[in-house]
């Protein structure tokens, strides 16, 4: 595949894996041909290669919501690990020792953006929360990934991005006068606000890019760490 649309790209030993088409692809690390990993009914994403480079983590949607899979390297049947009926799932690593996997979920929250951090054997089992609080800031940038997809969908149909006026909520309602609108193209219309309770900020012309697209974390400002950490489309995670 010399021209495509990649995504999610992880590297461990020779190989790297990455997301094309919504299905999975690997290749050595060295260069060469890409190959299919799976073939899905639904979405791959966020895949993680294990440290000895021999196994996948990764979120599918192939059974309806978000949930954690595992899978090998170099091809094989993907084993489902998780069970949790969660809206949000992102795999962040793997143990050192490769004997767990590492996940953020939002089963039984209070509100959807709440997501919490979790660890599970590879071999699967019930997972274990790590008690660590809620990880916002990964939900931020799951959801940045989830606005992104949806803006992309609504240029293919409209064929531009919503203007500044029209803003992000051109992604769940039809705007005056847009023809070939076929939205909504976000399930739910808190996915355009932030973990923290604002709109996330959208600018066309961006300063940094075609558009700007992100969130100023807890307080709402510019810079910060922590839970003050932007989140962006123009910011490495």
């Amino acid at each position: 595949m010399d021209q495509g649309y990649y995504r999610y790209p992880t590297i461990a030993q020779d190989r790297i894996v990455y997301v094309c088409e919504d299905d999975l692809w690997s290749a050595p690390a060295s260069g060469g041909d890409g190959v299919r990993l799976t073939v899905s009914f639904g979405t791959c994403s966020f895949p993680k290669l294990s440290p000895d480079g021999e196994s996948i983590a990764f979120i599918s949607t192939d059974e309806g919501n978000p949930e954690l899979y595992v899978m090998p390297a170099r091809g094989g049947e993907p084993r489902r690990l998780t069970f949790l009926g969660a809206t949000l799932a992102w795999t962040t690593g793997w143990s050192d020792d490769g004997s767990e996997i590492y996940f953020v979920a939002n089963p039984t929250a209070w509100y959807e953006g709440e997501t919490r951090p979790f660890a599970i054997s590879k071999d699967g089992g019930e997972p274990r929360e790590l008690n660590l609080g809620h990880a916002r800031t990964d939900t931020a940038r799951l959801q940045l990934d989830q606005l992104s997809t949806a803006l992309d969908l609504y240029r293919v149909d409209i064929r531009r991005l919503p203007t500044n006026e029209e803003g992000l909520r051109a992604l769940l309602e039809k705007p005056d006068g847009v023809e070939n609108w076929r939205g909504p193209y976000l399930k739910k219309s808190q996915a355009i606000v932030d973990p923290w309770g604002r709109l996330f900020i959208y600018r066309r012309p961006g300063e940094h890019g075609e558009y700007d697209l992100g969130s100023f974390g807890a307080d709402g400002r510019p810079g910060g760490t922590g839970e003050d950490l932007d989140v962006s489309n123009w910011q490495d995670p």
